[in-house]
């Protein structure tokens, strides 16, 4: 279970640690807060939709679950590589010409002050900076008429 654990994706991997640790100090001070494991079944197994196995394994037994993320490396390169293409793009943004791949491996190094781009909410104003990136601006729900919808 515990190398299965570790080759969860890092943000899964991370919020389960977290979850099942608040989970087990709920388990340890049940004599205060009245959540011994029976309570905490009924109220998170389903929630988790996990077997009783796991979640048992996870709650009373945690410190034995885990090892550490095996790909948060992987994620972290693929991270890096985006904001590589980011910069890239904005670079040849300010420049007028089509970004390359060569244009990412000069801002290798460098100091670029540019926003990675996050998903757009127009409350938030991005729309403005992924057309100043050339992008198209983030789409938007149309309400139709109709039952519900006033």
């Amino acid at each position: 279970m515990r190398d299965e654990l570790s080759r969860l994706p890092p943000f899964n991997y991370y919020l389960l640690f977290a979850t099942t640790c608040h989970l087990n100090l709920l388990n340890q001070y049940s004599d205060i807060n009245n959540m011994d494991y029976n309570n905490l079944c009924i109220y998170f197994q389903p929630c988790l939709r996990m077997d009783a196995y796991c979640f048992e394994h996870l709650v009373k037994r945690w410190k034995h679950c885990w090892q550490g993320c095996w790909t948060e490396k992987e994620y972290l390169e693929k991270e890096y590589r985006h904001e590589q293409a980011v910069r890239a793009l904005a670079r040849a943004d300010s420049s007028d010409k089509a970004p390359t791949p060569e244009a990412a491996e000069e801002t290798d190094g460098e100091d670029v002050e540019v926003a990675v781009e996050r998903p757009a909410h127009s409350h938030l104003g991005t729309d403005s900076r992924r057309l100043s990136l050339g992008l198209p601006p983030s789409p938007r729900l149309e309400l139709s008429e109709g039952p519900g919808v006033a």
